[in-house]
């Protein structure tokens, strides 16, 4: 066989293998409704059964992924019932979800004159620079959430503050999370309905406030989460700060959509400091 034609099978096997490759894969694309109102649910979680792949779906509800193989997809919407669907010819490519029932309601609070305002969180050291942080690495739905302690009296939350290590873009949001603590671990969604805020173009401190929203802080231990988001779902790189001061207690927690929660530590040589999401909740109480 001439050079020529051995350079030109190896050409038509490379081919081959690539088409076959891309045929084995399963290209999906959803669309995701509220069952109720037939709206698009936007900012979902979607990933596959083992962990390995998740996207986020747009504001319109859609969302485009790459399969390896056949699966399993676990579909998570804030305010929405958890729901499995299995990738087969026959799916339907329109997902209707089914509004959560059993959710805690929101606290709205009329008429009455607050007791007064208190603020709770981690900060750090005045005249001293931030030296950790962490970031979603480009990826749509990445939380990173702290443990903060049970709000014992009638309240609102007012404000939200926390550190941006570097400038952003004007394409990024966050979405607030209100999780209940099990055994000091984040779990289940305290709000129904999604909290979303655009983000300033800058870098440092980002208060948000919302009051508006009318949230009630938990009496019980609760995590405070903050997840990045991009409007029209392209690439994004948020970063957060951790605080320059040492606690005996990692309370800090991160999740990317296609995975579990893992507490998030810096200094694992060091068991007895920790370092801690920068992140402080400013709020109305309303009883002694």
């Amino acid at each position: 066989m001439s050079d020529f034609m051995k350079r030109l099978t190896a050409i038509i096997l490379l081919f081959s293998t690539i088409q076959n490759f891309v045929y084995s894969q399963n290209q999906l694309k959803l669309l995701l409704k509220d069952e109720k109102t037939q709206e698009a649910v936007g900012y979902a979680h979607i990933h596959d059964i083992s962990n390995k792949i998740g996207e986020v779906s747009d504001t319109l509800g859609r969302v485009q992924m790459i399969l390896p193989h056949k699966d399993s997809l676990i579909i998570q919407a804030l305010g929405y019932d958890v729901k499995t669907i299995y990738i087969n010819k026959d799916l339907d490519t329109t997902i209707f979800l089914s509004p959560t029932s059993y959710l805690l309601n929101e606290v709205v609070v009329k008429n009455i004159e607050p007791h007064g305002v208190l603020k709770t969180g981690i900060s750090m050291k005045k005249n001293k620079k931030t030296r950790y942080k962490t970031c979603n690495s480009g990826q749509n739905g990445y939380i990173v959430a702290l443990e903060m302690e049970g709000i014992k009296q009638k309240n609102t939350l007012l404000e939200l503050s926390f550190f941006v290590t570097d400038k952003i873009n004007n394409k990024e949001k966050v979405r607030i999370r209100l999780l209940s603590s099990k055994q000091n671990t984040p779990s289940k969604d305290l709000l129904n309905k999604s909290v979303i805020i655009p983000l300033d173009k800058r870098k440092g401190w980002q208060t948000i406030n919302l009051k508006q929203y009318n949230i009630s802080l938990p009496n019980e231990d609760f995590f405070l989460g903050i997840e990045f988001l991009s409007s029209d779902n392209s690439p994004l790189n948020l970063c957060v700060g951790f605080s320059n001061q040492y606690s005996t207690e990692n309370k800090t927690w991160v999740k990317r959509v296609q995975g579990n929660w893992v507490q998030l530590s810096f200094l694992k040589d060091k068991k007895e400091k920790q370092l801690n999401l920068m992140l402080n909740l400013t709020f109305e109480i309303y009883d002694k």
